[in-house]
């Protein structure tokens, strides 16, 4: 199945397990159908490859190997998200 352009444009899409496997193959695909993506993975360097490969994303955070590693991730979309948003009113 080949990916459909700008299927999911305007939207913001977050992916966890973004360095590799699923999570990189999700992130690659929901960029080439236009999605803005936030990335996060344990792994910084594969995170970083997986942003530069996508062109879209737009935050990402890693490493989040701890249980506690999410919040970071979480209120750090929230922070750019409510920014663009007061960008564009």
């Amino acid at each position: 199945m080949s990916a459909i352009p700008e299927r999911h444009a305007g939207e913001h899409i977050v992916v966890s397990g973004a360095g590799t496997g699923i999570g990189r193959a999700i992130a690659l695909r929901l960029g080439a159908e236009g999605a803005q993506l936030s990335l996060c993975a344990r792994d910084a360097e594969r995170l970083r490859s997986t942003a530069a490969a996508t062109r879209r994303a737009i935050s990402g955070a890693g490493p989040g190997g701890e249980p506690s590693g999410s919040w970071p991730v979480t209120s750090s979309v929230l922070a750019r998200l409510s920014a663009m948003r007061s960008d564009s009113m």
